[in-house]
């Protein structure tokens, strides 16, 4: 059986940056392994996705060369649900 529990400053690393949440629901197993609910994983990947954006959403109309890194574009591909074909329609290549 899992206990839900709710756990203060909870640090949620992702390949589009880390994030320190004030509450989060951890489920814990009889053996003391600790787990994320996928709507709290959900609601985190959002949190680290809007994060991402308000910090490069203006570099990205500035600089003429703004550049994603692999791991970047694959976490965007991931959390849009798209394929790679997709995704480059949608971003113009």
């Amino acid at each position: 059986m899992i206990k839900r529990i709710k756990q203060d400053k909870y640090q949620y690393k992702h390949p589009l940056g880390s994030i320190v949440v004030d509450q989060v629901e951890v489920g814990v197993s009889e053996k003391g392994r600790r787990s994320l609910p996928a709507h709290e994983i959900e609601r985190l990947n959002r949190l680290v996705v809007l994060n991402f954006l308000r910090e490069n959403y203006k570099k990205s109309i500035m600089d003429d060369e703004f550049t994603l890194s692999a791991s970047s574009v694959r976490a965007i591909i991931v959390f849009l649900g798209v394929n790679q074909i997709e995704f480059g329609h949608l971003v113009g290549c």
